[in-house]
């Protein structure tokens, strides 16, 4: 029997100041969904502002649409929103 608990998947990171955009930023923001597997530091695209991380994102969690994260510069909470790449169809008769 094999648990199917986990999904790979691309996740997109939006409306993120250009100045706060960093590795380690993208990383912290994907373990907020699931187990951060890699970044990727090309997908950066400065008129977007958005940059996206592969995550291991468990099957038994609702989908998130929004993260806040606090602006160091400003001190406001910024919401980033989240856009999933491919998001697969999943029968839950067949996860359970």
């Amino acid at each position: 029997m094999v648990h199917f608990n986990t999904v790979p998947i691309w996740i997109q990171f939006h409306k993120i100041p250009f100045y706060l955009l960093s590795k380690k930023l993208v990383v912290d923001l994907g373990e907020k969904v699931g187990d951060a597997l890699l970044v990727d530091v090309n997908s950066h695209d400065i008129s977007e502002k958005f940059i996206q991380v592969w995550v291991l994102l468990p099957l038994n969690a609702a989908l998130q649409k929004t993260i806040s994260l606090l602006d160091e510069v400003t001190r406001e909470e910024v919401p980033t929103a989240l856009w999933y790449e491919r998001l697969p169809n999943l029968c839950l008769l067949c996860v359970a």
